[in-house]
This record gives C-alpha cells, structure tokens and sequence, in this order.
C-alpha cells in the first residue's frame, strides 16, 4: 500500500506537466468552438436577409461599349433595344434588361443630390444615396417589386441621360422614407444640385441589397436610360445557364466586335458576397474541430498513462472490494477535473477574445447565451467519451496479476 501510495505521489509530480497541456488543450479548443459558433450563427442570420429581389433564374452578363464606336446617346441605345429585343424573343426569356449599376454585380454608386423643395443648412451636408442607370423593364427582370405608383415604361428612356422636366425616376423605400418621411414621395422631385432641373418620382420601389446583406441600404434612385457600360439581366423560366450561348449569339448578333465577360447567375453573385464569411466560419471550425480532437487525445493518453502507473493501486482497491463501478468514477472524475478546469479557463478566455468580434457578427451578440451554454456541454460530452474508455480499461484490471506485478 505504501509503494503504491508513494508511487501514486511519483507519479501525480512526474505528469503535471501533461495535465496542464491537456487543460490548455481544452481550453484552447472551448475558445476557438465558442468563436466558431458565434460565426456560424452569424452566418445562420445573414443566410435570412432577403436582398429585396428574386436572384432565382436570372442571368447577369456585362457588356462595354467601346466609347470610340458608340459615341452618341442614341448609338448606346440602339445598341441594347436591338440586343434586348432579340433576346426577349428566346425561348424560356421572360423579361431582360441593362443597367448601370446591379446588386452584387457593379455594386451602388454614391452620389450627393437634391430633394425638391428641401431645404438644406449650408454647413449640413447634402442627402447621398445610390443610384442606377437601367432601362425600362430593369423591374420585371430582377423581380424587384413596385410597392407604390408605378414602373418604368418604353417612352420613359432618356437618350441623353440627363435630368430634365420630362425625365423620372423611381426611389426605393429606404430613400422615401429618408427624404419623405410623410410619404409624400411621388410626385416628388430629384436632382443632382439643387438649382434642378428635376426629375419626378412616379414609384417606390422594394429596398434592394447593393453588395453586402449585412449592410444598411442608405437608399437608391433608379433613372431610365442607357449607359456604354452595363450588365445585361436576363430573368428565365428555368435554369438561365443553359441560355447563355444563345443569349451570346443574340449580342454578337448587334455587334460581332463586341465581348460579352463576367457572365454569372444573380444567385452566384449573392453566394460569392458571402465568401469571406464562409470562410472565416470553415477555417475557424477547422481549427476548432481540430483543437477539440487534439484535446480529447491528450485526455485520453494522460488517463490511459495514468492507468497503466496505477494498475497496483486499482488492483488491490478491487482486491479489497472496491467495486468496478467505483473504480470507472475515480478515473472518469479524474479526467472531468481536467475538462472542468480547461473550460473555466476556456471560458474566461473565451468572453474576452470574443469581444473583439463584435463588428465580425451579424445579428448576433458576442455574448450569445446559446452557444456559450452549448458549445461547453458539448465540450464536457466529448471529453466524457475520452475519459470512459481507460476508465473501463480500469475496471478490467486482475486483481491477482496486479498484487503479483512488481
């Protein structure tokens, strides 16, 4: 019994050292898991931001107009009413369009204009918002809805491009609520300075996402006409894809000089949007799959170790009666001690490190209840699993080999 108590001292000094790695081991593992599910659930939420129009059946290809060739107002859009109309007239087309300026594609330009009517403090700035060049079934074609007055028709397409009495735009919700907020904004006007002359509103529009789902539209007004640089939306019946060396031929068809590049489904470009955050979640999961591995390893050498060293001591306590169960929730509490330790401390490192990503998550707080609770009981599953399998090798120990083993 002494030699076995002495050797039990030996030994607990001999192996601190592979307990503590096993405790840093949890620990580390706890705090990458925790900021791995704060990610994931982030990602979860942004998932179920809806952009503000339908990205299903759409195919987006962007088209520049060399400025040498098509100089005027009026070769630009013939160039696109020949070229959209040749391909409405394919099979499974439903609507198509050209814009300057499309969600997750060119993205939003930002500009300062005028409000009709509003009165701005000189040291005040001046309302900003995105804005797009499209033509007159942009709409229909990227399933953007008009909530209120009307959309854009044929004879609304400004050749020239330029505000004046008879041009009209179309702003989105967002920037109706910013600038009207009595809901007054048809028939409103819009200019770039606020000399005019003005464009008047004749519809509101649904918010569409521009680049980032997470980020908040500061609004958009859609003027109607033609740019020398635009995508082309094609909105099909079924999978668009299969269209698109057809939609190529209608295009050279125009004009047999003129490439057609970045050619992708709008559900493509809303996925690729989210690349960084996929990312970040898939390496960080990575790492934290692998830490907790690492650590249910280190678990279950220490216990195994620690076992085999005390194979003398486990026999005489069975020798003595001791039951089998006994002898499993000595080395199962053994291990759990160190599991508890790890994620105390996995904890505490955990609710300081994950402050700092904050600005990473989306409806999400650093604090989330949920994963800081799931994340450990998972955690304490996993490393009961390590720690049950040399607690069971314990109980399989002969008492008479052990009492003979010298």
């Amino acid at each position: 019994m002494k030699d076995a108590e002495r050797g039990d001292s030996a030994g607990l000094s001999r192996h601190w050292f592979r307990r503590v790695f096993v405790v840093s081991e949890v620990a580390l593992a706890l705090v990458l898991l925790i900021s791995a599910g704060l990610l994931v659930r982030s990602f979860g939420k942004v998932l179920e931001v809806k952009p503000g129009f339908d990205p299903h059946n759409v195919l987006t290809l962007r088209v520049a107009l060399p400025v040498s060739q098509y100089d005027k107002g009026t070769k630009v859009a013939a160039f696109y009413d020949d070229a959209l109309t040749r391909i409405s007239a394919l099979p499974g087309v439903e609507h198509t369009a050209a814009a300057f300026q499309t969600p997750f594609t060119s993205g939003g330009d930002n500009s300062m204009f005028a409000v009709r009517d509003r009165k701005t403090l000189p040291d005040q700035p001046g309302p900003h918002a995105d804005y797009a060049f499209v033509s007159w079934d942009y709409f229909q074609s990227m399933g953007l809805p008009i909530l209120k007055g009307r959309g854009f028709q044929p004879g609304d397409m400004n050749i020239a491009g330029q505000f004046g009495p008879n041009s009209v735009v179309i702003v989105d919700e967002e920037l109706a609520k910013r600038y009207w907020p009595n809901g007054n904004a048809i028939g409103g006007g819009i200019s770039w300075s606020s000399d005019g002359p003005w464009a008047t509103v004749v519809g509101i529009c649904a918010t569409a996402q521009l680049q980032d789902l997470t980020k908040e539209s500061k609004g958009t007004f859609y003027f109607p006409a033609y740019f020398s640089s635009s995508t082309i939306v094609v909105r099909t019946a079924a999978d668009p894809r299969a269209l698109t060396p057809l939609i190529r031929e209608q295009i050279l068809a125009v004009d047999p000089n003129q490439p057609v590049y970045d050619v992708k489904t709008m559900d493509q470009r809303v996925a690729a949007s989210l690349e960084t955050q996929r990312f970040a979640v898939v390496l960080l999961g990575i790492f934290g799959a692998l830490a907790l591995l690492l650590a249910a390893i280190g678990l279950y050498g220490v216990l195994a170790f620690t076992v085999s060293q005390r194979t003398r001591e486990i026999g005489i306590h069975l020798a003595l009666g001791a039951q089998k169960r006994d002898v499993s929730m000595m080395v199962i509490k053994q291990g759990m001690m160190l599991v508890a330790c790890g994620t105390v401390l996995g904890m505490a490192g955990a609710y300081s490190l994950t402050r700092l990503m904050q600005s990473l998550l989306y409806g999400v707080s650093a604090k989330d209840p949920l994963t800081f609770v799931l994340v450990p009981v998972v955690l304490g599953v996993v490393g009961f699993v390590a720690c049950y399998v040399p607690a069971r090798r314990a109980t399989k120990v002969d008492p008479l080999v052990a009492l003979k083993y010298e």
